[in-house]
């Protein structure tokens, strides 16, 4: 797995990369990245990204990490990532991607201090956007508003309902 980072500050300035992302062709998940600072900026990237696995259609790729920033001052420009590894076989240079075996979306959070609540962030990065679903199994959740959970309710061993509280439909 990528491992874990933690950085408490008064700035950071990120122009490269900080990066607890899974290990490829391992089936790594993502890691963790803690970022707590008063001014954040920079251009460069932070990623918890699971593994890939591009060999055998059989091996399943690691999930995104998890990464949280709080801040005071958000004055970075740059990219933010906590994506599933893509599984695909590699033949005559074309890559056909097994959807039940990538890996799932992390989680990013977004803090800024002064606010009682942050944005949380589920985002798989279109890791099929070129390809179309064929399975169910693969996680297809692109993005998530601001809203209140009114209920979760476990459908199977696999499957959740979620709810959305009226006013935020």
């Amino acid at each position: 797995s990528g491992g874990i980072i933690k950085v408490s500050a008064d700035s950071l300035m990120i122009d490269g990369a900080l990066d607890s992302s899974g290990r490829s062709f391992t089936d790594g998940a993502g890691g963790s990245v803690n970022i707590d600072v008063n001014t954040l900026s920079g251009t460069g990237v932070i990623r918890a990204n699971g593994g890939s696995y591009l060999e055998g259609s059989s091996n399943v790729a690691g999930s995104g990490g998890r990464i949280a920033v709080k801040y005071i001052e958000d004055e970075f420009t740059g990219a933010i990532s906590a994506a599933g590894g893509l599984s695909a076989s590699l033949s005559n240079s074309s890559l056909t991607p097994n959807a039940s075996l990538t890996g799932g979306a992390g989680s990013i959070y977004l803090l800024q201090k002064d606010q009682e609540f942050g944005d949380l962030i589920i985002d798989n990065k279109d890791t099929f956007a070129d390809f179309p679903f064929t399975t169910e199994a693969a996680s297809r959740v692109r993005e998530v508003g601001k809203v209140e959970i009114s209920s979760i309710e476990q459908l199977e061993s696999d499957k959740w309902l979620i709810t959305i509280s009226e006013d935020d439909r």
